[in-house]
């Protein structure tokens, strides 16, 4: 699998579960800006 096709099902991944997570993790902070935070740092590891 080349660098090309990683970034597409990264980018896919992350499209898919995004909005997902975000919700989640907003139920759980009660905070918009922490829930970002959260999803970014989940995302970048």
């Amino acid at each position: 699998m080349d660098i090309t096709q990683n970034k597409k099902a990264f980018d896919e991944f992350f499209r898919f579960y995004y909005p997902r997570l975000k919700k989640y993790a907003y139920f759980l902070l009660k905070s918009d800006q922490d829930a970002d935070d959260l999803i970014q740092d989940v995302f970048s590891i």
